[in-house]
């Protein structure tokens, strides 16, 4: 190791970044504060592998308000350096150590935030790659709970990497899928899942799970058969939405409010030590014209990854297969903006789950609206840039003016900017639009009470009936192509009797209106 190159106090970093004194991670790596000397800002810094920096390249200046910022990835020396925003406060890992001190719904609550948080470094081709108890902030300075920050590796096989990654293997979105349920699974129990995962919903039930649905959502996400996982965020987080919706008022301990002062975190001196707490980050601005903006190119020398390996890492296409083969090249450090003030996600720029659907309490003036969670988890990333309101939904029993509803707060989701895709997909749904708000009904509200619907006319079936059944297939995850082909002849029905005007309809279903749905379809089920 060359000394002029070693990560230790005193070091300067890009001519910018010095390094200032060791954090303490347990059975991890160094890691180590560094200050922004134009700044002044506060910055962890530790080695990254050459995997796991390409993977992470796409995320920086990603920013979201459960995310700490990535600052740049540079060349240093020999090695990779990862520099991130530093987020003080109490970690996962302090506050469910052996016993979980969250509730069920303030553990899928932050679950959903974390979730949502990750999404957005996948949205932007990136992968996370150390999501583990000690890289997610609980109880974060000035910042809305949680943070997902980042945490050197573990020297020994973390739990919380998939068994397929193993020690060495690249970062993933399928990884990142795998260490989010094993991090549910912590808050929920305190205790770290199985290295090897699951091999039934059972085995999760006797592993401590006793909710039924929590148990499903943990097995697909933490199945020992890696062709029963889930390899991607979306159904865990469309899972842990549908419950959150039916269990958000069970009346939260708000069991992060301990009787006694939590844990310092590790390190910090005068406890089992880490650094006192500095003023919040800002992020780095922009570089100055004397400093540079490009690290000296080193040879590759590491084993080229296949591209096979490299398209796991995350379906990023054939830049990153070609990567694989390139030399090293020139690493560009890059700084982002100031975050933006709580609330307001920049990537992507849409109303998030930790802003508004996920809370289940009064966390900002006026509350939030709880059904949104379920809602955004049936609709494309970017439907709702603005909360629409949606108090009304459990309770309307008319599926035309439900689905006419749903179309506004979908325009209105859209806060007056270009057509969502969503929106477009609403304007072809047609009579399929009943059948669009029976499916959320049926998935996001708790028992809800019959359809209403005129009776039907001689030798129709029940339009009502139909649109429930289209509901519970949804919601159930089963076939739809039968009810959805029910509904299809029973709105034809209705036509052929004259009595189209009564559903809102001037004729027959037509074929775009049944392929809009299917469309609608795609987005719940899409990876």
């Amino acid at each position: 190791m060359d000394p002029k190159t070693a990560l230790e106090p005193g070091v300067v970093i890009a001519d910018r970044f010095r390094i200032d004194e060791p954090v303490a991670f347990a059975e991890a790596g160094p890691a180590f504060l560094a200050t922004d000397q134009e700044s002044k800002d506060r910055l962890l810094v530790f080695e990254v592998q050459l995997a796991e920096a390409d993977a992470l390249r796409p995320a920086v200046a990603v920013q979201h308000p459960h995310l700490g910022v990535v600052v740049g990835l540079v060349a240093h020396g020999e090695r990779d350096v990862l520099l991130a925003q530093y987020v003080p406060g109490l970690s996962v890992e302090a506050f469910t150590d052996g016993a979980s001190r969250l509730s069920k719904v303030d553990a899928v609550r932050f679950a959903l935030r974390i979730l949502d948080a990750l999404l957005a470094l996948h949205q932007a081709g990136a992968a996370h790659g150390f999501l583990r108890p000690a890289a997610v902030v609980m109880e974060p300075e000035a910042r809305p709970r949680p943070v997902v920050t980042f945490a050197p590796s573990l020297l020994a096989l973390s739990t919380y990497r998939s068994p397929e990654r193993g020690e060495a293997g690249p970062p993933s979105v399928a990884d990142d899928s795998w260490a989010a349920g094993a991090l549910l699974y912590r808050m929920l129990t305190g205790k770290d899942p199985a290295a090897v995962g699951y091999m039934s919903e059972d085995e999760v039930g006797a592993a401590g799970i006793d909710d039924p649905v929590l148990r499903a959502a943990l097995f697909h996400s933490l199945a020992a058969d890696p062709s029963k996982r889930s390899d991607t965020l979306q159904p865990l987080r469309r899972e842990l939405a549908r419950w959150f919706a039916d269990h958000a008022g069970d009346g939260s301990s708000h069991s992060s409010m301990m009787s006694r002062p939590p844990p310092l975190p590790p390190g910090l001196p005068g406890s089992s030590g880490s650094v006192p707490p500095p003023a919040p980050v800002s992020g780095a601005p922009p570089f100055s014209k004397s400093m540079p903006t490009e690290v000296a190119a080193r040879k590759k020398t590491s084993t080229p990854l296949v591209f096979a390996a490299v398209a796991a890492v995350l379906g990023l296409g054939a830049a990153w297969g070609v990567s694989a083969w390139r030399s090293r090249p020139k690493v560009t450090v890059i700084t982002t903006a100031a975050p933006q003030e709580t609330g307001a996600a920049v990537a992507p720029s849409a109303v998030s789950l930790g802003e508004v659907a996920v809370t289940g309490e009064s966390e900002g003036e006026g509350g939030v609206d709880r059904s949104l969670s379920c809602v955004a988890a049936y609709f494309p990333k970017d439907t709702f840039k603005k909360a629409p309101d949606l108090t009304w939904l459990c309770a309307e029993v008319d599926p035309r003016a439900g689905g006419e509803k749903l179309r506004v707060a979908v325009v209105q989701g859209a806060a007056g900017g270009a057509p969502t895709e969503a929106q477009q997909l609403f304007a072809k749904l047609g009579w399929y639009e009943m059948a669009a708000f029976g499916m959320i009904r049926a998935s996001c509200c708790n028992d809800p009470k019959a359809l209403e619907l005129p009776e039907a006319s001689s030798g129709c079936e029940p339009l009502a009936k139909a649109i429930d059944e289209v509901g519970k297939a949804v919601a159930s995850k089963q076939p739809i192509d039968e009810p959805l082909s029910a509904f299809g002849k029973a709105a034809k029905c209705e036509t052929d009797a004259k009595k189209a005007s009564l559903f809102r309809r001037g004729g027959a279903p037509q074929p775009n209106e049944e392929a809009a749905f299917k469309d609608l379809m795609k987005t719940v089920s899409a990876p």
